[in-house]
């Protein structure tokens, strides 16, 4: 038998793994990484800064361009840490009835 369900059937309340627990596959991953004594943040941020310094003394500009696109690479692996991720947002509408759009006009404050 798979479980009891509710009277209802469907969902119960705290079935399943808990949210945020990393899987079997994951945890293996970050116990190696881990065992290697690597801290692959430190790695993504000295690349980044590494490859800006380059960037910067740099003469050829496909050498520089290279160095800056490897640099905004890590930095954008880097900022999924500290910031959460922007999610796409779909804005629809029913084609009979198309959203209404108002623009208001603010007085500007004077700095006197």
């Amino acid at each position: 038998m798979a479980g009891k369900q509710g009277a209802s059937g469907g969902r119960r309340k705290g079935a399943g793994r808990p949210k945020g627990t990393p899987n079997k596959r994951s945890q293996e991953v970050a116990e190696k990484i881990k065992a290697m004594g690597c801290d692959p943040i430190e790695g993504m941020a000295r690349i980044a800064m590494q490859a800006e310094d380059e960037a910067a003394i740099q003469e050829r500009f496909q050498d520089k361009k290279d160095a800056l696109t490897l640099a905004g690479n890590m930095y954008k692996e880097l900022a999924q840490y500290v910031a959460p991720k922007r999610r796409a947002v779909e804005v629809s509408s029913d084609p009979d009835q198309p959203l209404a759009t108002t623009i208001q006009i603010l007085p500007v404050a004077s700095s006197n």
